[in-house]
């Protein structure tokens, strides 16, 4: 018998709020906590707008920081439900996953990418190889 060591944990996933495919407009979305990814949010965003890409990056704040306000990142104080999450997401033909280092194996961004029919940017080859996904790199690299 094997010993447990892995903690399971079901996607989520409602019947009625299912993903239907993407519209046919473009845009980066993301979501998530702070982990020190404000610099790299603002970048990107930065970045997406000069090509005129839509995006919308929202950024659960780590109450023991202060933050200054940013025109291309919004600020909230406490995670919001899922169900709201995937209505968002619904509006945009691309996920943005910022993985912490260390990080391993397949992301709840990546399965929700796959199960809504959408693109996804990441910023790590752990799982995925680069013959199939295109990554970001560090700055220099």
């Amino acid at each position: 018998m094997l010993k447990k060591r892995y903690k399971y944990l079901p996607e989520f996933r409602f019947k009625d709020v299912f993903d239907p495919p993407v519209r046919s407009e473009t845009g980066v979305f993301y979501i998530g906590y702070d982990k020190n990814r404000l610099g790299e949010l603002e970048r990107l965003a930065a970045m997406l707008n000069l090509y005129g890409i839509r995006n919308r990056f929202i950024l659960i704040r780590d109450r023991e920081k202060e933050y200054r306000p940013s025109d291309n990142v919004e600020f909230i104080d406490e995670y919001i439900d899922y169900s709201e999450v995937l209505r968002l997401k619904h509006d945009y033909s691309c996920l943005l996953e910022l993985c912490v280092d260390g990080m391993r194996g397949l992301s709840l961004r990546a399965v929700s990418a796959l199960f809504g029919h959408k693109k996804l940017i990441t910023n790590t080859l752990v799982f995925y190889g680069e013959k199939v996904v295109s990554y970001l790199k560090k700055r220099g690299e």
